[in-house]
């Protein structure tokens, strides 16, 4: 709630300031005006350059600094996360004792490997990558693109099917993965496996950001 509090705040913050600050203009301008000079100021209007340049450039002022801060609108048309099989549904006790039982780990690498499963928000139940859970586990390039793809295409044919987008008509694609960074890119694989169209914009983020 204090994080979305902030963000509301940042981003109206011009109305919070600019709406007070003509209040006070406004009332301190009012406040010097008695009802005499009200009704001949109606009765016989005066034409001051300076003022109206004045009003004319605050308010120019305002409507530049509101386009400048206002946020661009987004619009998400639709999403899809990936759910793997029940094939690869383990227990966090079960993989502790698979990672234990190959041999490829320490006692420190495997009391990080608790602590990380612990804190990390992963739950009793969880699935993990099936080059992991053999015995021996395969740690090799072709399981961690295979694993890449069926994550990927797997979320994107969802996604397609319910947003009733075709591949060709996407202008731009941005694909972020900290973890695998294979050459072709991650990007590259989407673009050939769905046959997108020769001109479309690709970015490959491998930051953690």
């Amino acid at each position: 709630h204090v994080k979305l509090g902030y963000h509301y705040l940042i981003r109206n913050a011009l109305y919070f300031f600019a709406v007070p600050l003509l209040l006070v203009l406004f009332s301190a301008e009012v406040g010097t005006l008695r009802r005499n000079n009200l009704w001949s100021s109606w009765e016989k209007p005066t034409f001051d350059v300076v003022s109206l340049l004045s009003v004319s450039g605050l308010v120019g002022c305002i409507a530049c600094v509101y386009y400048i801060c206002s946020p661009r609108a987004i619009y998400l048309v639709e999403f899809a996360c990936y759910k793997p099989s029940d094939e690869f549904r383990v227990t966090r006790d079960y993989f502790m004792s698979h990672s234990r039982d190959s041999g490829l780990f320490d006692d420190n690498s495997l009391e990080f490997q608790r602590k990380i499963l612990e804190r990390s928000g992963i739950g009793e139940h969880s699935y993990f990558p099936g080059a992991i859970l053999a015995s021996p586990p395969r740690l090799t390039m072709k399981e961690a693109r295979a694993e890449a793809e069926m994550v990927m295409f797997g979320a994107l044919d969802e996604l397609f099917e319910k947003s009733r987008v075709r591949p060709k008509d996407i202008g731009i694609l941005v694909v972020n993965c900290s973890l695998f960074n294979p050459t072709p890119s991650l990007s590259a694989m989407i673009i050939n496996h769905y046959k997108m169209r020769g001109n479309i914009m690709s970015f490959f983020n491998e930051s953690l950001s």
